[in-house]
């Protein structure tokens, strides 16, 4: 009996796809929004497939498009019908450079903000920035990723990654080549960063 009560009450999340998770920075705010609101139990979020999952005391569609006002009034509508998520070119600027440049402000794009990440080969944190820093180009036009791999210490990209320093290893500069930021992504730091150069309000 309490095993089909469970089931009953028991409701699928109201689902809603959201064009503006660009990046990890814009979990927290779209969470607290919804989080706020009244009749809502639960929120997931993955900015990776710009997911929003909302379970509520009331699923319909008035609760429905109550949250869908809330995501739009926080800056981060939902996908409707009639709107979109814009497509560009395959994972946008993001380049693996093959050559090492003599300075690493050669890689800057100018008119772009740049991210330069120097990374290390069989390494999870490496990797899973290079997928992210991906999606990331993709989704924000403004931005340049420039990916070195630094296979080992007498390689040639090797200078440009101190030793003893934690990988991936950043470096961002601003939209006219300016150094901007240098060390890691602790905290989504960089990204944060790289919103701040942009002019991104959150």
């Amino acid at each position: 009996m309490l095993l089909i009560l469970s089931i009953i009450l028991s409701v699928a999340p109201i689902e809603f796809v959201v064009p503006g998770l660009t990046c990890p920075t814009c979990v927290a705010p779209v969470k607290k929004a919804l989080a706020l609101t009244d009749g809502v139990k639960k929120v997931e979020i993955d900015w990776r497939t710009r997911m929003v999952k909302v379970t509520v005391e009331t699923p319909g569609e008035a609760t429905r498009k109550r949250l869908s006002k809330v995501l739009a009034d926080a800056g981060y509508g939902p996908e409707t019908e009639t709107i979109s998520i814009q497509k560009v070119d395959a994972f946008g600027d993001y380049l693996v450079v093959d050559q090492a440049p003599q300075r690493i402000e050669q890689l800057s794009v100018w008119g772009k903000v740049t991210l330069v990440a120097v990374c290390t080969p069989d390494c999870a944190p490496c990797d899973q920035f290079k997928r992210d820093a991906k999606l990331f180009a993709e989704r924000v036009k403004r931005l340049a990723v420039r990916i070195l791999v630094v296979k080992d210490e007498d390689h040639p990209m090797a200078k440009f990654l101190p030793q003893k320093a934690p990988v991936p290893y950043i470096h961002i500069f601003d939209k006219t080549g300016q150094r901007a930021y240098l060390g890691q992504n602790e905290g989504n730091l960089v990204y944060k960063k790289v919103e701040t150069l942009l002019g991104v309000v959150k």
